[in-house]
């Protein structure tokens, strides 16, 4: 594959000052030999990518497999939420020392922190009028999970209560959406500007976009009064980060957030933080050791499910101070 890339200046502030921050190949999907770098604005402190690959060019650096482009049966579901409830199981917890290695790995996959679902928290607090509720869902893939949260709160399953819209780049994506008659556009630029949603949510993937200020935009002039805006991204302020900084799932991640370089993003758009939280959970360094992102000295990929478990709570002691590798951010309109 020929690779054109772009050299980009900083979408927050347009400064060209940047500094070298870290670099890393495409360790994940393997279509590029080359070696990719992430620059810090030495303005404004926003890490991202550059060069990189044109909005044009970007589709060919995603593979034909990734997950969240691909229609799954019903059967593939059902199997993930017997996974998680086994994953969740203090006595399997317990026997989970005399499993083998490969049986300990899948489990692992389902074990996550207790974190509740800011849509599914929104449409209760809202019950009276739930019907009336307007969601957008940016970057929502096949419309069938939403990554951290499962299948609850996917456009799939919220079409049943709610009037839902996606935005979603990928025509297999958009293709697997309209058999479940849910309306999808290939970006923002396609939805009428008269939309106001309740709820705009991009999740996971905001640092995959272009221009992360155009969808700052777009929240403030199409998020309704008394809505919010669900923002989850990789933190770059991660422990994963500070045990290798090139951790990177290069080049389609175009930018590397922090809560400061967000609160930034929101000042500028008049938006205020409801929530904020960072967190983490053990599958993250498991696959970064597995794929290279970082060296295999601490040994994650042998871990059980009891070690695993323990690991994840020690770690919300960094989770607490910020330094999880995933941010939630919840904001609403600054009105005032």
């Amino acid at each position: 594959m020929e690779e054109k890339l772009e050299k980009v200046s900083c979408d927050f502030c347009g400064s060209l000052d940047c500094s070298p921050f870290a670099s890393q190949k495409d360790l994940i999907y393997k279509l590029s030999n080359a070696t990719f770098n992430v620059v810090k604005c030495n303005q404004c402190g926003l890490k991202y990518t550059s060069p990189r690959p044109s909005q044009k060019d970007i589709s060919n650096f995603y593979s034909n497999k990734y997950s969240f482009h691909l229609n799954r049966s019903k059967y593939f579901f059902y199997l993930k939420r017997i996974l998680e409830s086994l994953s969740k199981s203090i006595f399997i917890r317990k026997l989970s020392f005399i499993f083998p290695e490969f049986l300990n790995q899948i489990l692992i996959k389902f074990l996550k922190p207790k974190i509740s679902d800011p849509v599914l928290d929104y449409i209760k607090e809202n019950s009276k009028n739930f019907q009336y509720l307007k969601f957008l869902d940016i970057g929502c893939g096949s419309g069938l999970t939403t990554n951290f949260w499962g299948s609850k709160s996917s456009l799939k399953s919220l079409k049943r209560i709610i009037d839902v819209y996606g935005v979603e780049p990928s025509i297999n994506s958009r293709e697997v959406l309209s058999q479940f008659q849910i309306k999808s556009y290939p970006d923002i630029n396609s939805l009428d500007n008269k939309y106001k949603f309740d709820i705009i949510r991009l999740n996971w993937s905001l640092e995959h976009v272009h221009s992360p200020s155009n969808y700052f935009r777009f929240i403030e002039k199409n998020l309704s009064n008394d809505g919010i805006a669900i923002i989850c991204v990789p933190n770059i302020n991660g422990l994963i980060y500070k045990i290798n900084p090139n951790a990177l799932e290069l080049p389609v991640h175009l930018y590397h957030f922090d809560l400061d370089v967000l609160g930034n993003y929101s000042k500028k758009y008049n938006l205020k933080k409801k929530k904020s939280l960072t967190f983490s959970y053990p599958e993250m360094y498991i696959f970064a050791e597995r794929v290279g992102l970082i060296c295999d000295d601490f040994k994650f990929s042998e871990m059980s499910l009891s070690s695993a478990f323990d690991f994840q709570r020690f770690h919300k002691v960094f989770d607490n101070i910020g330094f999880g590798n995933d941010i939630l951010l919840i904001l609403e309109k600054d009105l005032e």
